[in-house]
């Protein structure tokens, strides 16, 4: 584990290599190893938008519902709320839709989104879906 903890899971989960992930998992990886800062690889293919990632985790068994213990203790959803550097792209769209079908709590997900301020179609069809999730799983 060098470069602040990472594991060649995080690595992978962080160079969008869906399947380099896929074969990391077959061979043993562990999902929930936590870097440095507290994330695990899912937190951060969440936090980039790779759906491909995300859903190779889930598969692979990661804890979708578990906090980072750093600074910002979000839950791999949140971190598909909150975007990367501030922009919400269509990849974070996708990977809430893959928790949100895995049966991630949506928790404090919709009220972070509607913190960060994003405007426009996508940040709206976010808060519509977590909202659909949160009224038929409550």
């Amino acid at each position: 584990t060098k470069d602040g903890g990472r594991t060649a899971l995080h690595l992978a989960a962080l160079s969008c290599l869906a399947p380099v992930v896929r074969k990391l998992l077959a061979n043993g990886a562990a999902p929930d190893v936590r870097d440095a800062r507290g994330e695990t690889a899912l937190h951060i293919g969440c936090g980039i938008g790779s759906h491909e990632v995300v859903h190779e985790l889930v598969q692979g068994g990661a804890e979708f519902d578990g906090e980072g213990h750093a600074a910002h203790e979000l839950t791999p959803l949140e971190c598909c709320c909150v975007g990367k550097n501030g922009v919400l792209l269509e990849g974070h769209f996708a990977a809430a839709e893959v928790l949100l079908k895995a049966g991630a709590r949506v928790g404090r997900a919709l009220q972070r989104l509607q913190d960060s301020k994003f405007e426009g179609p996508l940040s709206q069809q976010l808060e519509g879906r977590l909202n659909e999730a949160a009224s038929s799983n409550p």
